[in-house]
Order: C-alpha cells, then structure tokens, then sequence
C-alpha cells in the first residue's frame, strides 16, 4: 500500500482515513463560522459607536445632563438643609428632637425627589442617584454613555448643593452638613445590610414604575418614588445617627 498522508497502516489493517478530509471540511465551516461571528461583534460594536456619537451631537442629551446637574443639586441642599435643625440647637449634627428629627429628614427627602422627578422627569428621567442609574443601565433602558455622564453630574451636582448650603449655614456651630455616621450599637456590616436593603427597594420601586410594559400602572410615579425614599431613610435614618442614609 502506498502512504499517503489522509492513510495510516496499522499493524496488518489498513485504515483508510479521511480525517483530514473531513477536519479541512468542518476547519472550513468553523473558520466561517467564526468568521460570521467577528464581523456581526464588528458590527455591533460599531452600531454601539454610531449611537454613542450620535447621542454626544444631540441637544436633548446635553439638556437631560444639565437638568440632573440642576435637579441634584436642588435636591442635596433641600434634603441635607433639612437634616441640620435650623429651630433646635445642633449639637454633634443632631438636635434635642432626635425622633420628630427623623420624620422630617425622610420626609424632605421624599418630598424633594417627588418634586425634582416631577420637574424634570420628562427631561432626564430624574435619576438623581446613582444606584437608580446603575439599575436602568442593566435594565438596559440607558446607554453606557448617558448612565456615565448621569453619574458624573449626579456627582457635582451633589458637591455644589452641598458646597452652597456650606456656605449658608457657616455660622451653625457643629455644623457637618449631615455626615454620615453610624448609630451606637450598629456596626460597620449591619449598616452596610440596611443601606443595600433600603436601596433596593428604592431601585425596585423606580424600575416597576417606569417599566412601559406595565398596562396596570396608575397614579402618579414620581410620588410613588418620592414615598419610597421616604421609606428608606425612615428605616436608615435611625441607623446613622440622625443623619441622611449615604445611597440614598
């Protein structure tokens, strides 16, 4: 029997082998295969690209980024101002009043983001947190782009309401603009679990209201979001000290 490479002589059989006959065959299709599936990433990542830069050109973009810059701000001075008890005497950020205290913080905060959601919700979307941006983002509702830039002015907007009431309220003596600290008898985990707890549900609440699928939805969404903040911070408030809850 002649050799030949697609052959292979075994002991007395002879076995005739097509292998690699059939291995060119299917190399061919799986290179093909493989080769479909690079140009439709290529295509997706172009696609994503294309809606990038088509979204940085847009007017609407830029104003629904300015108008979360605007609203947080709004939102932080309206909500921490509450927290600093301009009535009672501050001492340590906390006043004599430590329970009405509580009521009024969430209160605020609830009835501010209800405000700004109304404000400028048809402008944005009135994330006006993180966490909510974040969550529309792997709901896929947002794009990359925008939840980043929503972020970066949730971010300044946050430093310039803060930064303002700063100003303000210099004269207030043990004045710390509602920093965060946790409660005596609360340690470092437990007020990470109430946090993640009193955020999530914060989130759960905007992406049930604003799924478009929902044919049940009635009412108003930005008071059903602003009596969930309030929620929260009735939970977390307690367990910061008296003072606002960090993610929400």
């Amino acid at each position: 029997v002649e050799f030949h490479p697609s052959l292979l002589l075994l002991k007395k059989d002879v076995i005739f082998q097509v292998k690699d006959i059939f291995l060119n065959k299917e190399g061919g299709e799986r290179g093909g295969g493989g080769e479909r599936r690079r140009r439709r990433t290529k295509r997706r990542r172009r696609r994503r690209k294309n809606i990038m830069a088509s979204e940085l050109k847009k007017k609407a973009f830029w104003r629904a980024v300015v108008a979360e810059f605007l609203a947080m701000s709004l939102f932080i001075f309206i909500s921490i101002g509450s927290a600093l008890g301009f009535q009672f005497p501050v001492v340590a950020n906390k006043t004599v009043t430590p329970i009405q205290d509580n009521v009024k913080v969430s209160l605020a905060f609830g009835i501010s983001i209800a405000t700004m959601a109304q404000s400028v919700g048809h402008i944005s979307g009135a994330h006006l947190n993180p966490a909510v941006t974040l969550g529309l983002l792997l709901s896929c509702q947002i794009s990359i782009l925008r939840a980043v830039m929503y972020i970066v002015a949730q971010c300044l907007g946050a430093v310039v309401g803060t930064a303002i009431l700063s100003g303000i309220t210099s004269n207030l003596e043990g004045n710390l603009l509602g920093l965060n600290q946790l409660a005596p008898g609360v340690n470092a985990g437990q007020g990470l679990g109430i946090e993640i707890i009193a955020t999530l549900q914060l989130v759960l609440c905007v992406l049930a209201t604003t799924d478009k699928r929902r044919t049940d939805l009635s009412g108003s969404a930005p008071l059903a979001i602003g009596l969930s903040v309030a929620l929260g911070h009735l939970l977390a408030v307690s367990a910061n000290s008296g003072n606002v809850s960090a993610c929400l």
